[in-house]
């Protein structure tokens, strides 16, 4: 089985061990090295602050384990992820999944509450004998059915309770989506829903990339963060109908915070060079700094679902997060959206009035007026946003920000002489 570690380049990387020794790397958990944390998605490595110095160890969770054994004459998926530990025993603080479980015991500790996420994960399909011609079609759909039977019975069988298989809008697009999560478990369950979509394709013949564009017109893939908030007792708690746009008090502040850091957000939600190739207008990719109810444009959208007797509208409503792709650690992303959230909620700040037009459609006077700041337009501009938001900057330490930083620079200088063609290739092959 495969001991993973998430790490912040939106990449699984770690060691096999033999399933017999599972038991004793429970508690012993197995060497790792800090430096990984700098390799970058071309396997070179960033500037770091460790070098070939120290240690730090996996440690298995047991609550984080996915098995899917659908194959009888190949080995089982078997993927168990890891917490990032010191020598001693305790958290070592470049862990994403460490620092996403802070973030989230803060949101708890201070106002009682918790986030239940499910991410909305796009990718393409590599390898069909037709490319399907019809977006969101049945014969879409039926092109690639075999693999989608496959993907939901090893997300069955792996426990990540799978809802959907779609086909998305371009051609061999195609959309998984699993059940809500709570917790840390949200994060857990993105990752491990990809890497269960990898290898039933690589077990096909086939290849799925997550990247977030192909071509450099038409569909990218995205990644929709939906959260809502629950009470200590597992009550849904982002409804109010006396509220703004019927959201909670709480709701309505989450949001506003999220808002605030919006553009240094982005370093972390769109975090590759070919992100912002999606992240444009007129892509449904929420590249509007806004707020909407139902409004795809806009980067983040109150979704209400189904209204009238017989549904729950609390149990429904919840706020999606529509401007990151799976070039993200989902790990990294869920924190930084639980922080600035967490930063709305200290500050009691207002709800924001939800956008009911296409952004696209207003003059400069307008978005002015509603305060509606520019999301960056590439990377460059993400990583500036994000290094003079001293807020967001002060929920690192200096390891993990330097190191993202680092190796963000590093992924920029070695796409710096490539085409954008080229630079689209490159990262098709890594996500």
């Amino acid at each position: 089985m495969f001991l993973g570690w998430p790490d912040i380049a939106g990449l699984t990387r770690g060691r096999g061990i033999p399933v017999a020794d599972l038991e004793a790397r429970k508690t012993t958990g197995i060497g790792w090295v800090p430096v990984a944390q700098a390799l970058t998605p071309f396997s070179t490595l960033a500037a770091n602050p460790w070098g070939p110095m120290g240690d730090i160890w996996l440690l298995p969770d047991p609550a984080a384990g996915a098995r899917a054994d659908l194959w009888p004459d190949q080995a089982p998926f078997n993927l168990m992820l890891c917490d990032g530990i010191n020598p001693d025993g305790s958290p070592w603080m470049a862990c994403l999944r460490e620092f996403l479980r802070r973030a989230l015991d803060e949101l708890r500790e201070e106002f009682g509450l918790s986030v239940l996420s499910a991410f909305e994960q796009e990718f393409y399909l590599d390898g069909l004998t037709e490319v399907p011609g019809a977006n969101y079609s049945l014969i879409a759909h039926q092109l690639a059915a075999d693999f989608g039977s496959q993907v939901i019975a090893a997300l069955r069988a792996a426990g990540q309770q799978p809802e959907t298989f779609e086909p998305e809008g371009g051609p061999a697009q195609y959309e998984v989506n699993c059940r809500p999560a709570l917790g840390l478990a949200g994060a857990d369950r993105a990752l491990i829903m990809r890497e269960i979509v990898r290898d039933v394709a690589r077990r096909l013949g086939h290849r799925a990339t997550f990247t977030p564009v192909v071509a450099e017109v038409g569909f990218g893939n995205g990644v929709h963060v939906h959260m809502s908030l629950r009470d200590g007792a597992g009550r849904p708690r982002t409804h109010d109908p006396d509220g703004v746009a019927g959201m909670s008090r709480a709701a309505g502040s989450f949001v506003a915070g999220i808002l605030r850091h919006l553009p240094a957000l982005t370093a972390f939600g769109a975090p590759s060079p070919v992100s912002y190739c999606r992240l444009a207008p007129g892509h449904w990719a929420g590249a509007a700094a806004a707020f909407g109810a139902d409004n795809r444009e806009a980067a983040l959208r109150l979704c209400r679902g189904r209204e009238g007797a017989g549904f729950d509208a609390g149990a429904q409503f919840n706020i999606e997060f529509r401007a990151a792709d799976a070039a993200a650690s989902p790990h990294l992303l869920l924190a930084v959206l639980v922080r600035a959230g967490l930063e709305g909620l200290r500050e009691n700040l207002a709800a924001p009035a939800p956008l009911d037009r296409d952004p696209a459609d207003l003059s400069a006077a307008e978005r002015q007026q509603l305060g509606m700041a520019a999301l960056p337009g590439s990377l460059e501009e993400a990583l500036a946003a994000a290094s003079r938001d001293d807020t967001v900057r002060g929920w690192f330490g200096d390891e993990v920000w330097s190191s993202y930083h680092a190796l963000k620079r590093h992924e920029l200088e070695f796409i710096a002489d490539m085409t954008m063609a080229e630079r689209i290739a490159a990262y098709r092959k890594i996500y």
